[in-house]
């Protein structure tokens, strides 16, 4: 699961996603969540 850090928007998959699908940042903004904290 990874959330990007300017709009918060959640996804959830195992790879990173190249953009943010809400906001349009790069990857480079979107943080993984670490199991079992979400």
């Amino acid at each position: 699961m990874y959330v990007c850090e300017i709009c918060g928007f959640v996804y959830i998959g195992d790879d990173v996603p190249a953009i943010c699908p809400v906001c349009k940042v790069p990857s480079l903004k979107i943080t993984q969540i670490p199991k079992g904290v979400a």
